[in-house]
């Protein structure tokens, strides 16, 4: 392993915006056929909406770092768990994830999730989640393979118990 996972700094905050305004785009790309673009929120204001988010939600990003350049991040919150899913117990969301292309065949967005499984855990979080509400398919079926399971709540999640 060439790169490190860390937690995200604040300086850092621009490289995750710009990440994340990725994964939008490429979302939005295979998401053509389902409806209209939405506009994509400049790098800058996206940086002002994580540190929101970071204070306000207690988001937690980590980042995947070579070279002193962000390769991939992944971000996620607990939150208050339902009685049916958890037994009441903390729910880790994991809210987005992205790695740049060059690094696709390496370990980068698993290392990437043990980390922030890892926190989950510290939090004595019961059960992890991934928001799939705006997944495609074969997102879906690529978590599903991990193991991750289908209920409803508000929106489509999968939880791994």
């Amino acid at each position: 392993m060439d790169y490190i996972i860390k937690r995200c700094e604040y300086e850092e905050l621009l490289e995750v915006a710009h990440l994340y305004n990725e994964l939008s785009r490429e979302l939005q790309q295979s998401m053509k056929e389902y409806g209209p673009e939405e506009s994509q929120l400049a790098d800058n204001t996206m940086v002002r909406v994580l540190r929101s988010a970071i204070k306000e939600c207690e988001l937690k990003i980590f980042v995947a770092k070579k070279d002193d350049k962000v390769i991939g991040f992944i971000s996620g919150s607990i939150k208050k768990g339902e009685a049916y899913v958890s037994g009441g117990n903390p729910i880790g969301y994991v809210e987005g994830a992205y790695v740049l292309h060059d690094y696709d065949k390496d370990d980068v967005l698993a290392d990437l999730e043990d980390r922030l499984l890892q926190e989950f855990k510290a939090c004595k979080a019961s059960s992890r989640g991934w928001n799939l509400s705006d997944m495609t398919k074969d997102l879906q079926d690529s978590w599903m393979s991990e193991g991750y399971q289908n209920y409803r709540a508000n929106s489509e999640r999968r939880v791994l118990q």
